[in-house]
């Protein structure tokens, strides 16, 4: 008989990326969960898988953008104008052990939504190529490339199997949107807090700061992101031309 208290492959994830602010990623991924269900009528099993569905989408997309690196010495990446990501490059010695390029998130303060235009559909695969089509404005075809690629990265790092690459960017922004409003949430309510942050599965920081009134939010990339951005080929090419 199987076991069935075997953890799933998006519980060890979790487990093994989120070591700090476990509760608050908890936490995050049971809003987004309520948020994909009302915005393009998704249900994930629970706040462990929607945080590590998150987490596999963003490398896929960290990884298609790295792929541009023979092409372009910086990229930059707008995510449906809510996140804008990519890389610098930078002849800095200390830069050159991360392959030359340096990675770089930033937030896109543009007014955007995720309701569905179409309130009587239910199907997600209907919803969600409404909402590529309302958000998705410009560089589509990389967007569509990060999608695909994640798509087979749900199936191979989690056994998550997904009929359509169509809900994939509209999954992963609804749920940023959750991880953004939950650090900036606490400023906009309590006069008293400035500052709030939180580590997002070791990905990378993202902070709140209020100042005069207004929020500000950044980001810093960690290990990982650095990672799959580093480019020994092209580094190491510069090194011997010089």
């Amino acid at each position: 008989m199987a076991n069935t208290n075997e953890p799933t492959q998006s519980e060890k994830w979790f487990k093994e990326n989120c070591v700090d602010n476990e509760k608050e990623l908890r936490e995050i991924g049971e809003i987004a969960m309520k948020l994909l269900h009302e915005n393009i009528s998704l249900d994930t099993k629970s706040a462990e898988t929607t945080i590590a569905i998150y987490g596999t989408v963003m490398k896929a997309i960290w990884d298609q953008v790295a792929k541009l690196e023979d092409e372009y010495s910086e990229f930059c990446l707008n995510i449906a104008n809510r996140l804008k990501l990519g890389y610098t490059n930078t002849d800095n010695e200390d830069e050159e052990k991360v392959g030359n390029f340096s990675p770089f998130m930033q937030d896109c303060d543009e007014p955007t939504s995720d309701a569905p235009i179409d309130e009587d559909e239910v199907d997600t695969i209907q919803l969600s190529v409404q909402w590529n089509a309302a958000n998705i404005k410009t560089q589509s075809d990389i967007i569509k490339d990060c999608a695909s690629l994640a798509k087979k990265e749900l199936s191979e790092t989690l056994n998550i199997k997904t009929e359509s690459h169509e809900f994939i960017m509209p999954m992963f922004c609804i749920i940023h949107k959750a991880i953004v409003n939950f650090v900036k949430d606490p400023l906009i309510n309590e006069e008293n807090i400035t500052e709030n942050q939180i580590n997002v599965a070791g990905l990378y920081d993202i902070g709140a700061k209020k100042v005069d009134g207004e929020i500000f939010v950044w980001y810093q990339t960690g290990v990982p992101i650095r990672r799959w951005i580093k480019n020994d080929s092209i580094a190491t090419g510069k090194l011997e031309e010089e």
